[in-house]
C-alpha cells in the first residue's frame, strides 16, 4: 500500500536525479543520484522508495528506473 509519506520519497528522488544529473545520461545521473541517496538518505527511505517505483513504474523517470534497480535489495 502507498502512502503519501512514500510518494514524497518519489518526488524528493526525481528532484535529486533531475538537479544532480543536468545534461547528463540517465545512467551517468541514476549514478550520482544513487550516490547521494547512498550518502544520506536511511535504508528504511531507500527500501520505500524502491517499493514505491515498484509499484508504479510508469510514473516516474528513465533515470529514476535506473536508481531503484541500482539500490534493489537494499538491507
Amino acid at each position: 500500500m502507498s502512502t503519501s509519506r512514500d510518494q514524497q520519497l518519489v518526488k524528493m528522488a526525481e528532484q535529486i536525479s533531475t538537479n544532480i544529473g543536468a545534461r547528463l545520461t540517465p545512467e551517468v545521473a541514476a549514478a550520482r543520484t544513487v550516490d547521494h541517496l547512498n550518502r544520506f538518505w536511511t535504508v528504511d527511505m531507500k527500501r520505500r522508495l524502491v517499493q514505491q517505483v515498484g509499484l508504479d513504474p510508469v510514473n516516474v523517470s528513465e533515470t529514476l528506473l535506473v536508481v531503484a534497480e541500482s539500490i534493489g535489495d537494499v538491507s
